[in-house]
């Protein structure tokens, strides 16, 4: 029985070796199939993030922020070298979720401004194609980004001690300076409101179109702000809050700029009301000008000085920024509404 056994176990490795050779073609087809696939997996994921980027950068470049300088070989290596895009200018419309190629801002509502950057063609070479035919795979990838339509409320400080120097007159050039900027922009949706505060409310201003007049309206109102009575920062913060409508629609970008120059007895009730607003999505900003005398709040002083108040304010990506004297406050209020956040349509 051995022999026979021995004859019929060779016989057996004889067979699985014939497999084995008529199989490997296969496999190893097979294996260079996927490790393509892996390759061009990645190159496909690379090149999106580039057209991401370079819908980003063309964007921030129009709305006069410094933009990323983008490279095509910085995301695919070599394989990229010679091809390139130009992004379209145009707009999104979140009712059709369509992009369109425009030089114009003037803008219906649901739509923003967008960027559009698009590669076709581009060509990944392939290591195992070749075997059946197939030496490289063309990609095309696609990115719009936009700049959402902006709700910004300005809460200001117009309390007594606010006519110390220059601080009122600065406070309202920079006032001034966001609205203006916004309305030359001409981007349609964009929204303006106003809050002004001493120990209670002093004005309140409905978010405002800035076309068609509206900014000019909105600047009437800064121009006659003046220096009154005490501070009350909670009160701001809550009034400026409450302008904002709900719900909160996707494209809109919710910002309240509270600009200031002292701290008072109600800590608590600011931090509180600036959670209220955060919870809401929307960014709080706080601007403190800290030159001169100060004006804390008598024997309460719970925030540990006007500068620690204000800088214990911001939530939601808000931040928080100190003006010396009040005279760069236009260039700081101007950066914060530069500063909202790009998107990219998913």
């Amino acid at each position: 029985m051995k022999p026979y056994t021995d004859r019929h176990l060779r016989r057996k490795r004889g067979i699985a070796m014939v497999w084995m050779a008529v199989a490997m073609p296969g496999m190893i087809a097979l294996t260079g199939i996927a490790l393509d696939m892996g390759n061009v997996a990645l190159v496909r994921t690379r090149l999106q993030n580039y057209v991401d980027a370079e819908a980003i950068s063309a964007l921030k470049e129009r709305f006069g922020k410094l933009p990323r300088q983008v490279e095509l070989q910085d995301f695919v290596g070599k394989v990229g070298v010679g091809k390139d895009i130009v992004p379209q200018s145009g707009i999104f419309d979140f009712k059709s979720s369509t992009f369109t190629q425009t030089g114009s801002l003037y803008l219906q509502p649901l739509q923003v401004p967008a960027r559009h950057a698009k590669i076709t063609g581009f060509e990944v070479p392939l290591l195992f194609g070749p075997i059946v035919g197939v030496p490289s795979v063309k990609l095309d990838q696609e990115a719009v980004a936009f700049l959402g339509r902006r709700q910004v409320v300005i809460v200001q400080d117009v309390s007594g001690s606010m006519g110390t120097g220059s601080r009122m007159p600065n406070a309202r050039n920079a006032d001034r300076s966001v609205i203006l900027e916004m309305e030359t922009q001409q981007i349609a949706g964009d929204q303006v409101g106003l809050v002004a505060f001493d120990d209670g409310l002093v004005t309140k201003k409905a978010l405002t179109p800035l076309a068609n007049g509206g900014a000019g309206s909105l600047v009437s109102i800064v121009d006659g702000w003046g220096p009154m009575g005490g501070t009350h920062v909670s009160i701001g913060i809550k009034e400026g809050a409450s302008l904002f409508p709900e719900p909160h629609e996707r494209d809109v970008e919710r910002i309240l700029i509270v600009v200031g120059d002292g701290e008072d007895c109600y800590f608590s009730e600011s931090k509180a009301e600036a959670d209220k607003a955060a919870a809401r999505d929307i960014h709080v900003f706080t601007i403190m000008i800290t030159g001169g005398p100060s004006y804390p709040g008598g024997g309460c002083d719970d925030g540990g000085g006007p500068q620690k108040y204000f800088a214990a304010l911001p939530r939601n990506r808000g931040t928080y920024k100190d003006s010396p004297d009040g005279a760069n406050l236009a260039s700081l209020l101007v950066a914060i509404v530069a500063g909202i956040p790009l998107h990219l349509v998913q």
